[in-house]
């Protein structure tokens, strides 16, 4: 995946979220701070893009969509992510935490999600959501700084 694949990817998926975000915000109002009506949507989003990696990893280059979230096709197959996820066996919490960070914003949150499922550990999912949680915000609020 280039560069401009990655970038592309992660504003099609931080514009998906703010999407979300602003039709949670519409239902609810404002009786939540944005950020944690934020940790929901991303959570729903997450658990979509578990089911979706659970299901057949090779596409054709197919948009997908799981539930009501569309998820762009997985760009590697379950052989890498197998292979990612044994190389991040051998280090500790926190560090797999911020590598499934890291190709989250690479390569988007289901990449991440495909590798974090081999490493079948509910409680790195449940840190991965939360570092997600505070990198994605950051994310859609420059975002929103940059929108004319």
């Amino acid at each position: 995946m280039s560069d401009q694949e990655s970038i592309t990817t992660l504003e099609a998926e931080i514009r998906a979220l703010e999407e979300k975000l602003a039709a949670r915000k519409q239902v609810e109002g404002n009786a939540r701070e944005e950020k944690e009506v934020f940790r929901d949507v991303l959570k729903e989003h997450i658990e979509g893009a578990r089911e979706h990696a659970g299901q057949n990893m090779e596409t054709n280059g197919e948009v997908e969509q799981a539930g009501d979230a569309v998820f762009p096709p997985l760009q590697t197959n379950v052989v890498l992510h197998k292979q990612k996820a044994d190389d991040l066996k051998e280090q500790e919490h926190h560090e797999q935490v911020e590598a499934l960070v890291e190709i989250a914003l690479a390569k988007g949150i289901l990449e991440a999600v495909a590798v974090a499922r081999h490493l079948q550990n509910p409680h790195l999912l449940d840190d991965f959501h939360d570092a997600l949680v505070d990198e994605y915000y950051e994310k859609l609020l420059q975002a929103r700084e940059l929108a004319p």
